[in-house]
């Protein structure tokens, strides 16, 4: 007998087997990757279930705190109004401290950066308007002229403004002057 080398079948057994152990270590490493994604998901239904008791449990707290404070801002509006609607009260006026200020001497006086009100006459009267002026017109009598016209002259009524002073106390434009100083009387 004659012995060539292998022959077509062991080849193909050789192939197939190989194939099989490739596909094996495939299914081996599926297997792995698949316990490590269970692994994952019930870590993460874990973490998912803590997250919902705390949002709930953050929920309910913060629902009592919000109905506490209505309560009480309920209460201080209330107790605000009776207060309003019971006292009237009437707001008290500050009270100015006059203060006189240093003079050095003569006409000569400290300065400060406080404003000091002047003093107000106890007997003080507001001052009277003087009365408006009125206008008057006066008509002035028609003038004729000297030469000769075809048609008779015409009436003609002129009605110049001009203003009347009726106040007793003024005096003119033309009298009047700048007033005396109190130092010079």
């Amino acid at each position: 007998m004659l012995k060539v080398g292998p022959t077509v079948g062991s080849f193909d057994k050789q192939a197939l087997k190989t194939e099989l152990t490739q596909l094996k270590d495939a299914i081996t490493s599926l297997r792995i990757q698949n316990d490590g994604f269970r692994v994952e998901n019930v870590n993460l239904k874990r973490l998912y279930q803590e997250l919902s008791t705390s949002n709930s449990h953050s929920r309910d707290v913060l629902t009592g705190k919000v109905t506490a404070l209505t309560a009480e801002n309920a209460k201080l509006k209330s107790e605000l109004l009776s207060k309003i609607h019971s006292e009237p009260t009437v707001p008290e006026k500050p009270k100015v401290v006059l203060e006189k200020p240093k003079v050095l001497a003569s006409g000569m006086y400290t300065n400060s950066s406080k404003y000091v009100p002047p003093p107000k006459r106890a007997n003080w009267v507001k001052p009277t308007p003087l009365p408006k002026k009125k206008q008057v017109t006066f008509q002035e009598p028609p003038r004729t002229s000297n030469r000769p016209t075809h048609k008779p002259p015409v009436q003609q009524n002129k009605k110049p403004n001009v203003s009347v002073n009726l106040s007793t106390r003024t005096k003119p434009a033309t009298e009047s002057r700048k007033p005396m100083l109190k130092s010079y009387t």
